[in-house]
């Protein structure tokens, strides 16, 4: 947010294209790092929904998106306003209409680890380490308006495998793949 703030450019919102009045459906949300960033950009209009598969992390975000005073009002309204669900993506892209969210977004658990990651070393022992599926990636397409997004381990074969194009970053560990679907 305060790169976004500098008028910076973001990675995430880069490859999302996420804008103001913009649906976003994180279906990984984790600590809420990116649909914080996320709820920010599409503001007041547009809506963030964040889905968590774990039933401990969920409660903690749910209670704690809507209460933690980070200092920074903008930052508190951007958290505040994230509906997060306790559910699998599975489950819920089969219960969402088709084209009715802008974008599906995906952060799992990479299967290489990124040992500087500080932020998500207290979660790996309560995260779910299961493998997006081609059913999943063929869900979120369907319900996907515009992008289906996945921030994946530079060495992931997960974007080659499911038709992702990806957005490489020479420096980063980490890169978002896109597969837009206003062009199918």
């Amino acid at each position: 947010m305060k790169r976004i703030l500098k008028g910076e450019h973001d990675p995430f919102i880069q490859a999302s294209g996420l804008k103001e009045g913009n649906t976003l459906l994180d279906c990984t949300l984790g600590l809420g790092s990116d649909s914080i960033v996320a709820s920010f950009v599409v503001g007041a209009a547009g809506k963030v929904t964040s889905l968590e598969g774990n039933l401990f992390l969920y409660y903690l975000l749910r209670g704690g998106l809507k209460s933690w005073d980070t200092g920074y009002p903008l930052m508190n309204d951007a958290m505040s306003k994230i509906d997060v669900k306790h559910d699998t993506y599975e489950r819920f892209l089969a219960s969402c209409p088709s084209k009715s969210i802008d974008v599906v977004y995906f952060d799992p658990m990479f299967e290489e680890t990124i040992e500087e990651s500080e932020g998500i070393k207290g979660l790996r022992r309560f995260a779910i380490y299961s493998k997006i599926s081609s059913e999943a990636i063929e869900a979120a397409k369907r319900v996907a308006k515009q992008k289906v997004v996945l921030k994946d381990h530079w060495k992931s074969e997960q974007f080659e495998k499911y038709g992702f194009h990806v957005n490489k970053r020479k420096s980063a560990k980490f890169h978002f793949g896109v597969i837009d679907v206003t062009r199918s």
